[in-house]
């Protein structure tokens, strides 16, 4: 069993803080966006990949890669959604909205950035 503090702890680095006031009241949050730019990626050859790699090499590979993104997610103003495995998922306009145009641009210069930190992993660790 979690603590109160550990329960909001774990909301908050999950949800955008503006959802949070309306969970604590027991309250249903919904917002309509007009316009949302989605990236999706994965790693190529990731099954192959990893079925050669000891399982520790995987997490601390993942968690490398996953930091960096989580990095670049904030100085892009992008959402992160959800990392599962090797998919990584972020939202440019949401949870602030902003114009179709900027979000879009918002989400370009994430995955240039990702292709970029990648290249630099690799470089480094093979």
């Amino acid at each position: 069993m979690i603590s109160k503090r550990q329960h909001e702890v774990l909301l908050q680095a999950m949800l955008p803080p503006k959802v949070l006031p309306f969970i604590a009241r027991g309250l249903d949050f919904c917002e309509v966006f007009p316009s949302v730019t989605i990236l999706f990626s994965d790693i190529v050859s990731y099954t192959n990949m990893v079925g050669e790699m000891p399982a520790m090499q995987v997490v601390n590979m993942l968690n490398e890669l996953y930091s960096l993104y989580d990095q670049l997610a904030e100085v892009h103003s992008v959402y992160k959604v959800e990392t599962i495995g090797d998919a990584f998922m972020c939202a440019g306009g949401v949870p602030d909205q902003m114009d179709p145009e900027e979000s879009a641009n918002h989400v370009i210069s994430m995955a240039l950035g990702m292709i970029q930190k990648t290249e630099e992993l690799i470089t480094v660790d093979g």
